[in-house]
């Protein structure tokens, strides 16, 4: 017997990473808003970065 299941094991293919587009969709700064949950990306050492997804939110 295989020690690997067919069913769970490795799948053909499923390593295979695609190429980077020319034009990429997201860059540094952008915010995706997911309902109740905001997503954004960029450097967390920028005080806007920071600022912006949390929009009204206050920490204190």
């Amino acid at each position: 017997m295989n020690s690997v299941d067919a069913r769970t094991g490795p799948r053909e293919g499923e390593d295979n990473i695609p190429a980077t587009p020319e034009d990429p969709i997201s860059s540094s700064g952008g915010l995706l808003i997911l309902g109740n949950h905001r997503l954004q990306w960029g450097d967390i050492t920028v005080a806007t970065n920071i600022v912006r997804p949390l929009g009204t939110v206050k920490l204190c």
